[in-house]
């Protein structure tokens, strides 16, 4: 596995044992106990790392990405798309499935957790973000009311696990 998959110290290789001897060369040479550390660092830190952010401005039409990246690269190969689904409402999606630098075969997306907030504005918003299929976000902007509204021009920064 690799990201933006979640692993575990198995996903590794599982925990490494030294061969009995001391480190000869701490510039070249790395105890067990240290590498273990490391990896289990990185497998705990896949539960819970952000996998991909984009920030949008709003519009009652039609609105644009202005900037994203994700743990796969920001060409605009893998950029997510928006749209507008209702009053207040935009679907974005994103890739099936990507290539990260690490991995020589495809892994398909799987969007576990969002959140997102207003980033721009002179008035508070209320924004809610919710998954709506393995690649999807729905993201709501409300009023202070608790009104759907498109705030037209607005900015917001959406993000996932």
């Amino acid at each position: 596995m690799t990201l933006p998959n979640v692993d575990t110290i198995d996903s590794y290789g599982g925990l490494k044992k030294d061969y009995g001897i001391a480190v000869v060369n701490s510039e070249t040479d790395r105890a067990a106990d240290d590498a273990n550390r490391a990896y289990a660092n990185i497998a705990m830190a896949t539960h819970t790392l952000c996998r991909a952010w984009v920030q949008f401005t709003s519009s009652a039409t039609t609105p644009t990405i202005v900037q994203h990246d994700a743990l796969w690269g920001n060409t605009s190969f893998v950029a997510p798309t928006i749209v507008r689904s209702a009053q207040g409402i935009f679907d974005i999606t994103w890739p099936t499935s990507v290539t990260p630098e690490s991995a020589e075969d495809p892994i398909n997306i799987n969007i576990r957790i969002a959140g997102g907030g207003n980033a721009l504005g002179a008035v508070f918003r209320h924004v809610q973000c919710q998954r709506q299929t393995a690649v999807t976000l729905r993201v709501h902007t409300f009023d202070t009311a608790g009104a759907l509204q498109d705030f037209a021009g607005t900015t917001y920064n959406v993000w996932w696990t």
